[in-house]
């Protein structure tokens, strides 16, 4: 066994010899422990969380939730305009912007901004424990957990190699669009008063739909040309944003083209469920 297991740790360790210096003191940066101890957490959280509310009554936590998502507003809205800011300074190229490893001080700037936008993803795992504890568990999908155990590496490997360069361009049309989709989700948490006011929701689930399918394309286009960025990157976010589109279409069909029939017959309960239904 060990024979087969050596050479993906030798690979391992040439990795971490190349990884960016300059995050090695951030927040879960140090090692990839942990950010497996945060998966494995999430996990448990979710099986025991399920475990623990079945037959219960579910809370309302709704001051939380709205605290919550407001708190998400803002620092992804931050994120957005760290990254921009910088790329207006230095006049990164909107193609092929190479990772600048230097101290300098805009860089570094831009290696903050992209930790602050991973360690988000790790606390969006609240989104799946207020679900939990709220009693809407037909909420924790796969889709819904494949989104949020699949980012948290994603981000931590982005932080930890290529904190920089045109990376800014997919950090800032995420926070992006969280900032519009915790918006929404805000509005929602300030009760049923507001609903009038959340008739586009539907229209969240095609704006992400939209991001992922910039993102192959872009992947694509990168991948074509001779670019100084790292192009297993392009390679991977090609294949991921493949994946998350599908699942988002996947979900956008059943949500919003079932039968007349069907929908006559589920409009009560959608009308609960949906205005906090977080996919992102």
């Amino acid at each position: 066994m060990d024979a087969y297991i050596e050479p993906f740790n030798n690979a391992f360790e040439r990795s971490m010899d190349r990884a960016d210096p300059r995050v090695s003191s951030l927040f879960l940066m140090g090692s990839i422990k942990g950010i497996i101890f945060v998966l494995i957490a999430y996990l448990l959280m979710i099986h025991y969380g399920l475990k623990y509310m079945k037959g219960r009554k579910p809370y309302s936590a709704t001051r939380f939730v709205l605290l919550y998502d407001l708190l998400m507003v803002v620092s992804n809205a931050y994120i957005v305009y760290e990254c921009i800011a910088v790329a207006l300074n230095e006049r990164y190229s909107f193609m092929c912007q190479k990772v600048d490893y230097s101290s300098n001080a805009n860089a570094l700037r831009l290696v903050r901004a992209i930790w602050l936008f991973h360690v988000s993803k790790v606390v969006e795992c609240l989104d799946t424990f207020f679900f939990i504890i709220r009693g809407r568990t037909h909420l924790v999908t796969w889709l819904h957990v494949y989104h949020h155990c699949t980012m948290i590496p994603l981000t931590w490997a982005g932080v930890k190699w290529v904190a920089g360069g045109e990376l800014f361009q997919p950090v800032a049309v995420n926070s992006s669009v969280h900032v519009i989709m915790y918006s929404y989700y805000a509005l929602a948490a300030l009760g049923p008063q507001w609903r009038k006011y959340l008739w586009w929701k539907r229209y969240l689930t095609l704006i992400q739909m939209f991001q992922f399918t910039y993102g192959m394309l872009y992947s694509c286009i990168s991948l074509c040309i001779q670019c100084s960025f790292q192009k297993p990157v392009y390679g991977l976010n090609l294949f991921y944003e493949g994946s998350l589109f599908l699942l988002f279409y996947k979900y956008y069909r059943q949500s919003y083209h079932k039968p007349k029939g069907e929908k006559a017959l589920k409009t009560a309960d959608n009308n609960q469920s949906e205005e906090n239904a977080k996919l992102d």
